[in-house]
């Protein structure tokens, strides 16, 4: 348990350390997306490809990385504060890469 809680608290105090680039750059990666699906001539196919995939890694990296720390919680309750810094850290980054999800870019044809 030792090594998983040192493992956490250095994600979690890497992620602290670029959190306002986290919550500026995948929200303006959800507006390209959504750029991209909506205007009548959309961006380059490539850029709103790599902003999704970058997207949908980085929810599934600091989601499974939420879900051992909520299963954590049951072995020791003191883990609680360093799962809820996790989500203040990456909450907005979270949502915006939640709704970017939903926005894969059209295929090119």
């Amino acid at each position: 348990m030792e090594t998983f809680t040192s493992l956490f608290f250095a994600f979690t105090g890497a992620l602290n350390f670029v959190r306002y680039a986290l919550w500026a750059l995948f929200p303006l990666g959800t507006v390209i997306l959504l750029f991209a699906r909506l205007a009548k001539s959309p961006p380059d196919y490539a850029l709103s490809n790599a902003v999704w995939w970058a997207s949908v890694v980085f929810l599934a990296v600091v989601g499974s990385v939420l879900a051992l720390g909520i299963a954590a919680i049951g072995k020791d309750r003191n883990f609680a504060y360093p799962v809820f810094q996790l989500l203040f850290v990456a909450g907005p980054a979270l949502l915006a890469c939640l709704v970017s999800v939903f926005l894969r870019p059209p295929a090119l044809s």
